[in-house]
């Protein structure tokens, strides 16, 4: 804290002071800490006389900010003389009288430290009670994120126990968006390639085919919506920047627009042209997804529905290529073994289909393995994944020698797919971040 100089001026010193002020200079520390220890307000200085003519006291250099009361300290006494007051001192010399006054207003115009405000406050809850719920407004309401367990703060109006998605209806995509054209379809949802009216840069929509508030796809898509803003960081996940539901009750995302379509699009061009992708290419696709994937599983997190069409393209102009993992909506924690939704069924391992939603000792993580195991296969062969029959589930059960290898690439590389990857039992499956060292 800063400290002021005394307004005192500095006192002279006599030849006989100077000794009186030697001699006591050494107990002034044990002076100090016994007179200004008190709760009481120090008010005084060496040299103050009393003017007849005012009732107040005044320095004899005239200084204008002169003490309006006298307050009770230790070793100083006070009586009354003449219906005047005489203020006495211990017998000090004015070395030490200014030594003091220096010290009491350094520790007297310091300001005192404000205390910070609890961020938890006992008295107040976390959550919504029913009796506080009915005067609640629409910006007292707010939902918590499912996938992140350790919240910075907490406000005092949260509804926890259920979601609040009929409250958070607004209109955005025609007010904010022009339709280009329909980048593709899934069983619940359009994507849309729009521009953005204000920016002009363009966006990836999804959209919801039909209302989802009360239906049981309601859950699904919220979930989604926080998966991705709470992963979105990750340079090979697609970008999420809004979410929202409109007056319809259809739900909104605005994404990343990846200009290179999807691994699905390229496998049908390649099975046109007759083409295949080379070892080199496999490596990448592999590397980049396993990247993202490491970067999920540390979070707890697993996709369950990784296939062709859910990797995306991105072409920049110094000729790099990142491929990017989209589609949260399937996306679990590992941690709680529990599966909300089952995702395609053509490259889910045979120990989630075989259960329907509490697995034990299942390791999701390792889910996601076996699915980039079957997706690397088809990008290599343009073989078509059965949906059922004999033929899905002896590809589960014996994948090497059901299926035959990727003719154009090595032997190793072939070994990590079939007997590694594809492996029938989960902990035999490396992780994402072992397949990384791998390659």
């Amino acid at each position: 804290m800063p400290s002021y100089p005394s307004p005192i001026p500095a006192p002279i010193f006599d030849s006989d002071e100077s000794d009186v002020a030697s001699q006591q200079s050494n107990d002034s520390s044990n002076y100090l800490s016994l007179q200004f220890n008190q709760y009481t307000r120090l008010s005084f200085s060496p040299q103050l006389n009393f003017d007849d003519n005012q009732d107040n006291f005044i320095y004899n250099n005239s200084i204008e900010s002169t003490p309006t009361k006298i307050t009770n300290s230790t070793n100083r006494k006070r009586k009354r003389t003449n219906d005047k007051f005489e203020y006495q001192t211990p017998n000090q010399s004015p070395y030490t009288r200014r030594k003091n006054l220096d010290y009491t207003q350094q520790i007297t115009i310091q300001t005192p430290k404000i205390q910070r405000r609890s961020r938890n406050n006992q008295n107040q809850s976390p959550y919504i009670n029913k009796s506080s719920s009915s005067s609640l407004t629409f910006t007292d309401l707010i939902n918590i994120n499912p996938f992140k367990t350790k919240h910075h703060y907490q406000t005092r109006l949260v509804k926890k126990t259920q979601l609040l998605l009929k409250n958070f209806f607004i209109q955005r995509y025609e007010q904010e968006f022009h339709y280009e054209l329909c980048l593709g379809s899934g069983e619940f949802s359009y994507v849309y390639l729009c521009k953005n009216r204000l920016d002009g840069l363009n966006y990836a929509i999804k959209i919801s085919k039909n209302s989802l508030i009360g239906t049981s796809y309601e859950q699904q898509a919220w979930r989604e919506i926080c998966a991705y803003a709470y992963l979105s960081s990750h340079e090979n996940l697609i970008r999420y920047y809004s979410g929202w539901i409109e007056n319809d009750g259809k739900f909104f995302l605005q994404l990343e627009y990846c200009n290179g379509g999807s691994l699905d699009e390229l496998i049908e061009k390649n099975r046109y042209d007759n083409k295949y992708l080379n070892e080199d290419i496999l490596k990448n696709i592999l590397h980049q997804i396993c990247d993202v994937l490491t970067f999920m599983h540390k979070n707890d997190l697993a996709h369950l529905d990784i296939k062709p069409s859910n990797i995306m393209l991105c072409y920049y102009k110094n000729h790099e290529i990142l491929y990017k993992l989209t589609d949260l909506g399937h996306v679990s924690q590992i941690s709680l073994n529990y599966i909300y939704n089952d995702g395609d069924c053509r490259y889910l391992p045979l120990e989630i289909l075989q259960k329907s939603s509490k697995i034990n000792n299942l390791y999701l993580d390792k889910c996601d393995i076996y699915s980039l195991g079957l997706t690397l296969y088809v990008c290599g062969t343009n073989y078509i994944m059965p949906k059922q029959d004999n033929e899905w589930e002896e590809i589960r059960l014996n994948i090497s020698k059901y299926l035959y290898t990727i003719k154009q690439c090595s032997k190793q590389f072939n070994q990590l797919i079939f007997e590694r990857m594809c492996n029938i039992d989960p902990k035999q499956r490396p992780s994402a971040y072992e397949v990384s060292l791998i390659l």
